[in-house]
């Protein structure tokens, strides 16, 4: 430290030192301490500190990062004017961490160390930023909060916790939107908080991971911070990339009169070297360059339950021209059935329906006859084996069920004698009136499929085909589609409507509709009823014969995909002979099918390499 101290004039230098050497980095990922970058702290006080007087408050102010670009800022509109002590007056902050404080403490001070006299004071306090009941008092807050799921085994918050924080914030604000939230990560807390803090028309600028714009429990979020956002910033990822996350800058005014937010995706690094720039971007008119991209959204027509991400990931509405493509039709017109969610449970009895050999009565399932057994689907992460997108005997085999033939009532007409010992032994173990939701539950849940879609999985992306119509088991894990309607061929028709599905163009239609960054998981009927695939009776032979080789090339390679590969994913060729197709049958805005592979697969791509976070 004293040698690379002695190399420049600046001491920041040494706080970075210092910290590295008492805080070992998993030490503070695992408290989600991230140390904010100079550039972030500087755009973020560029855009939020707009008056001389500003009074300026971090609620986690760690090693003084964005109170130290607040305090260059205010110098500035000051003209230097005032005076380094007086400067530091209008600084405050909360940090739980007191090495860390006076680090942050040193910092500040440091800004002008000839100033530095007896009366020289920092504002600095160090405690839990949730017993700071200071009322409504500062015009500008700064925050870059903790990211860590409130469900983290090793640092989550306790219930005692959670309940206390909440009724903080209740205090002060009426009521909390986290009490929606399912698993709410702890920037929601201080979030929520944070803004508690803001005068009348006091701004705001928070790093939040840009995960919010897409998750389920974003909406709470999004639905909070509506009234008050002004813009959105996203930049590379390579900031805070150690922690594996995807952030942004958020800009709110608290009740802003703005009719409009700004989108800008930062696509240059260097841009990030010029908050100026960046605010000059933001004042300018809608851009689409190789440098950033700037859309602007009427804030009446932002949805909190909307994914808030294609704004900055598709400026140029480029998904609206694919999915208003001529070629594209209803999945469900396709089909003379509804679509239909499998029935039978995945608890209480579903070890037993689904033979499983940790089940209670797995020592007895040799009393059911061959002729009460049949395929199942009961999970789609099936042990040792992948199921191939085009469902042969083998395939359907690897689960298997139950069989009833009858309701419950109708039973005991058709049980052969070892079978009714089962039976007996089944209620033994779930009671009579549970045993028989259960086997009515199986004897509804029996279909023969034409089509198989995952709706609870978010590790890999995946479609199935029956090649043979067979009497199967759904769990309520999958949705089946039954009763096609084509034209052409059955397997070529399916082959055609399962490519689109399992190519990236398909599943952006999940995460899109689904609108949680979480694929196939729960995803739900009525969104499911929104699905598009090409229209194969409108489709030319030689357009179909492509897409039937790739699905077919596809579907002998034994590799699973998630959407997170990139251009190298390789789904490339299907994505491509559906990109053709798309081109041929005059879809605008793309040079040609390589470039429309390169927006879809990058864009999806974007979307889900953050979902293990």
């Amino acid at each position: 430290i004293k040698e690379a101290v002695s190399e420049t004039d600046s001491p920041e230098i040494a706080f970075e030192l210092i910290t590295n050497k008492v805080y070992e980095k998993s030490e503070l990922h695992g408290e989600g301490k991230i140390m904010t970058d100079s550039r972030l702290a500087d755009i973020l006080a560029t855009l939020v500190i707009k008056n001389k007087d500003d009074e300026v408050f971090d609620p986690g102010s760690g090693d003084g990062s964005l109170l130290v670009a607040a305090y260059d800022i205010l110098r500035v509109l000051n003209k230097d004017e005032l005076k380094h002590n007086d400067l530091l007056l209008q600084l405050h902050g909360r940090e739980i961490d007191p090495f860390i404080n006076q680090l942050g403490a040193f910092r500040l001070i440091s800004r002008s160390l000839n100033e530095v006299n007896k009366d020289t004071s920092v504002d600095l306090e160090v405690g839990d930023v949730f017993d700071y009941e200071k009322p409504k008092a500062y015009s500008a807050v700064l925050m870059n909060p903790p990211f860590l799921r409130n469900d983290d085994p090793l640092y989550s918050f306790s219930e005692e916790r959670i309940e206390y924080i909440l009724s903080q914030i209740e205090k002060r604000e009426g009521k909390s939107f986290i009490r929606n939230a399912r698993q709410p990560n702890r920037y929601f807390y201080f979030t929520n908080w944070a803004m508690s803090y803001l005068e009348d028309n006091g701004r705001a600028g928070f790093i939040l991971m840009s995960k919010f714009m897409n998750n389920l429990d974003g909406q709470y979020l999004k639905e909070y911070l509506k009234p008050h956002i002004e813009s959105i910033i996203e930049y590379p990822r390579a900031f805070f990339s150690d922690f594996k996350v995807t952030t942004c800058i958020v800009i709110l005014q608290k009740n802003s009169s703005s009719k409009d937010v700004s989108f800008l995706k930062i696509k240059d690094s260097s841009l990030l070297e010029d908050p100026k720039k960046i605010k000059q971007l933001l004042d300018g008119a809608e851009n689409n360059n190789a440098e950033y991209s700037l859309k602007r959204v009427k804030k009446e027509e932002l949805v909190p339950t909307d994914l808030w991400r294609k704004y900055l990931l598709d400026p140029n509405k480029n998904l609206n021209k694919i999915s208003d493509s001529n070629i594209l039709i209803s999945l469900k017109d396709l089909f003379s059935n509804k679509p239909k969610r499998g029935t039978v449970g995945n608890s209480g009895g579903s070890k037993t329906v689904f033979l499983k050999d940790s089940d209670d009565l797995s020592g007895h399932f040799h009393l059911i006859g061959s002729e009460y057994i049949q395929p199942a689907f009961h999970k789609n992460n099936v042990p040792n084996k992948r199921r191939r997108f085009y469902l042969e005997s083998e395939d359907l085999n690897i689960e298997k069920s139950i069989y009833f033939s009858k309701k419950y009532d109708e039973l005991p007409e058709v049980l052969s004698s070892d079978w009714r010992d089962f039976v007996e032994l089944a209620e033994t173990q779930y009671t009579a009136e549970v045993w028989k939701k259960i086997v009515n539950s199986v004897y509804g849940g029996q279909t023969m499929p034409d089509l198989i879609i995952p709706r609870a999985d978010r590790a890999k992306h995946s479609v199935y085909i029956v090649g043979q119509p067979t009497r199967i088991a759904i769990s309520t894990n999958f949705v089946c589609y039954s009763g096609l309607k084509t034209k052409i061929d059955r397997d070529i028709a399916l082959k055609v409507i399962a490519a689109y599905l399992l190519s990236s163009f398909g599943q952006v239609q999940f995460e899109e509709l689904s609108n949680n960054q979480e694929g196939m998981r729960k995803i739900e009927m009525f969104m499911m009823n929104k699905l598009k695939v090409l229209d194969v009776d409108s489709m030319d032979a030689e357009s179909i014969a492509s897409i039937v080789k790739e699905f077919d090339h596809l579907n002998s390679m034994n590799e699973d995909f998630k959407g997170d590969e990139g251009i190298s994913t390789i789904r490339r060729r299907i994505d491509f002979a559906i990109a053709k197709t798309l081109i041929d049958q005059g879809l605008a805005g793309f040079s040609g099918p390589d470039e429309l592979c390169d927006f879809i697969e990058l864009f999806l791509e974007d979307l889900v390499k953050d979902r293990e976070q």
